[in-house]
């Protein structure tokens, strides 16, 4: 099971000689491709949703859970990076669990990411639609979230170059609106550093944080960080060496975890802690507080742009994984097929990008559905717990292969993304766990039934066409 993949090889090669073709145009330069990831975690989006809720539960302390949260994150990302850089195939870490620890395995890794797949996009759709219901409301959220939802796909499908220019520009605009924020948060200062010790305010009253309570909020912070791992759903389509191909999960979530503490210490520092312990909205308050009252409207607009620009990124990654599938074979031949199908020309898989699409304006429609889904938290860390185990699988059972790029401090990096697996997994609910398992259940029982018949399922397109030949 194991496949040579030199350092120097290019992409292109190290694809074919993991037994595919691929029809994907290679437009991507790495930059671009970092960017698209960077876009996918959306660091607005994830400030936003997470500080109002870290704020009820450890006041003012946010720092240390958001500093343990971006090591687990980064310890994760170096995994990614080295696995993606041994197999750069479009199925991302799909196709880690695929040629690693087999096809059983494979196979639930996909539907892991099949899970994501189907609900995150519309979720992250409705989130961009609220805010940009406040900016025009004669537009109700559920028809704006059917807009980004088509948009996402018309961009999607216009061609990688296209699209992943936009997604780049997308991110520059939020990156930009973060910085300008915290610059001014630091030009307001009003508080001391105090705030960074251990001693918090939480509700009326001024105390120290257990160490507890700051790792039962790092669920919390690891969500807010995840999405970097798209950057290897675009290997096939991204420029330069598998090396740098791998590399680009370890910068995204640099990038992501810079974009998002830089914030927080700057609103810390520049708004009054009762008056940010109160609030319903800090960042709102926030951005009025060292911006004024067009601080509000600077990060609302931010906060479109950035939303509706996850909501690509989200369309173009997992359009990719469908891809990958239906290239695989994991479905009867005519779904396969068809998900597998590129688009000449445009370079891109249209009918899996409408897929994600279509699933993602149903939920829409039906937006309680979409927002009522509460086992992604344990689907997240399934693929955590997978690509953990299959580092240590690839390591231990093929020593000899050729690693374009290899993670530092090996093992450390893959205990702290254990420890963070089940320190995240505590936190989950006995049903959430059981609607995941569920699923997997209803997988096991698919492939068993079918897929463990076909013999070509996972081999590789190039070996897949050989034997049609024959």
């Amino acid at each position: 099971m194991s496949h040579q993949v030199p350092t120097n090889v290019d992409a292109s090669r190290a694809v074919e000689g993991l037994g595919y073709r691929s029809p994907l145009r290679r437009a991507l330069g790495a930059v671009i491709t970092v960017g698209i990831a960077v876009g996918c975690v959306s660091p607005i989006a994830a400030t936003f949703i997470n500080v109002p809720v870290l704020i009820s539960s450890l006041g003012t302390y946010l720092l240390p859970e958001y500093i343990i949260s971006a090591v687990i994150a980064l310890a994760l990302a170096y995994i990614y990076s080295e696995l993606g850089s041994i197999y750069p195939l479009a199925g991302g870490l799909y196709s880690v669990g695929l040629k690693v620890l087999g096809k059983p395995m494979g196979f639930m890794t996909l539907l892991v990411y099949l899970v994501q797949a189907v609900f995150i996009p519309a979720v992250v759709a409705l989130g961009a639609a609220t805010y940009a219901n406040l900016l025009v409301p004669a537009i109700p959220v559920v028809a704006w979230a059917i807009i980004f939802m088509a948009l996402s796909g018309l961009l999607a499908i216009s061609g990688i170059r296209a699209s992943g220019l936009s997604a780049f520009v997308f991110v520059g605009i939020e990156a930009a609106v973060l910085i300008v924020l915290t610059v001014a948060g630091l030009a307001h200062i009003q508080q001391g550093t105090s705030l960074f010790a251990n001693t918090a305010v939480i509700g009326k009253t001024v105390g120290p944080v257990g160490f507890g309570a700051v790792l039962g909020a790092v669920a919390i912070g690891l969500f807010g960080y995840n999405g970097f791992d798209s950057a290897l759903n675009f290997s096939e389509e991204t420029l330069g060496s598998s090396r740098q191909i791998g590399l680009g999960a370890v910068r995204a979530a640099t990038i992501v975890i810079i974009l998002e503490i830089l914030p927080i210490v700057g609103m810390l520092l520049a708004v009054p802690a009762t008056a940010l312990i109160h609030s319903q909205n800090p960042i709102n308050l926030f951005g009025t507080t060292v911006l004024g009252n067009a601080g509000v409207t600077i990060i609302e607009i931010g906060a479109v742009i950035a939303i509706f620009n996850a909501t690509l990124t989200e369309v173009m990654q997992f359009s990719r994984i469908l891809y990958a599938s239906g290239r695989d074979q994991a479905w009867p031949a005519a779904i396969s097929r068809s998900l597998a199908y590129v688009w000449p020309s445009s370079g891109t898989p249209v009918v899996s990008i409408a897929v994600v699409v279509v699933l993602g304006i149903i939920l829409d429609i039906f937006s309680s559905l979409a927002n009522s889904i509460t086992f992604i938290g344990v689907d997240l860390v399934f693929l955590y717990l997978i690509v953990a185990i299959a580092t240590v699988v690839s390591r231990f059972r093929d020593r000899s292969l050729e690693r374009p790029y290899r993670m530092p401090i090996w093992p450390v990096m893959v205990l702290v993304s254990l420890a963070g697996s089940i320190i995240v997994l505590t936190q989950q609910t006995p049903g959430e766990i059981l609607s995941m398992l569920a699923i997997l259940a209803a997988g096991l029982i698919y492939y068993a039934l079918y897929l463990a018949r076909k013999p070509d399922w996972g081999a590789g397109d190039i070996k897949a066409m050989a034997r049609e030949r024959e």
